[in-house]
């Protein structure tokens, strides 16, 4: 993780548009915490863990299964761009097109994956990729603290509560799983100067229950 730059695989895949997040939830979201979701890019540093690990028989090997879409290919070539000019490291990128790729998923046979989590509100994608035996939790991510505060933000009557449940959701998997975050989408609604109440929930979806116009 030290050794990419996630600024520098955002511009190359996106080039520069768009936002590289720091943390798991927007500052204007209930539930925000301010636990980064991957270490600080330290060339320094990197070097010396991949060192370590060589001299303890363990370089550092591996492929990055990709989707066949330009922003994909273009993001792990990056990574894999950045560090090849460690030493100690060897990082392949493996490309196949969505059906292959999603089927490697599906089965965890890939070492690292390069796709994505989309969500507004926190329930139930968050859920899903994190909770222990979940089918979508891909990373295998099995934290009884994480369960737990997973349970109580999807239950919970309050606000409150789910902001609490979701901070240690946050800081937790930051702890636990650093993940290497590159690209924050942004969900909007265009409409005209008729139409008033439009928010979005879960995925991204329109919530349609609050809309209203004038004439």
């Amino acid at each position: 993780m030290r050794g990419i730059d996630r600024n520098f695989v955002q511009a190359s895949a996106f080039d520069g548009q768009g936002t590289v997040p720091d943390t798991l939830f927007v500052k204007d979201s209930p539930f925000y915490s301010d636990a980064p979701v991957a270490p600080s890019y330290d060339q320094q540093r990197a070097q010396q863990l991949f060192d370590e690990l060589a001299a303890e028989g363990k370089p550092v090997s591996f492929a990055i299964t990709t989707f066949q879409t330009t922003q994909s290919m273009r993001a792990s070539q990056a990574m894999q761009t950045q560090l090849s000019r460690f030493s100690n490291v060897n990082v392949q990128v493996k490309v196949f097109d969505t059906p292959t790729a999603a089927a490697a998923v599906s089965r965890f046979d890939f070492q690292a994956v390069n796709r994505g989590t989309t969500f507004t509100d926190p329930d139930p994608v968050l859920y899903d990729a994190l909770h222990t035996g979940s089918p979508s939790n891909i990373n295998g991510i099995s934290d009884p603290d994480i369960d737990k505060a997973l349970d109580t933000g999807r239950a919970a009557p309050s606000t409150e509560q789910r902001e609490q449940a979701y901070a240690i959701v946050a800081q937790r998997f930051a702890a636990l799983y650093p993940t290497l975050y590159y690209l924050r989408l942004e969900y909007s609604v265009v409409y005209g100067d008729h139409l008033h109440g439009a928010t979005l929930y879960g995925t991204g979806s329109l919530r349609v229950d609050g809309l209203w116009a004038t004439k």
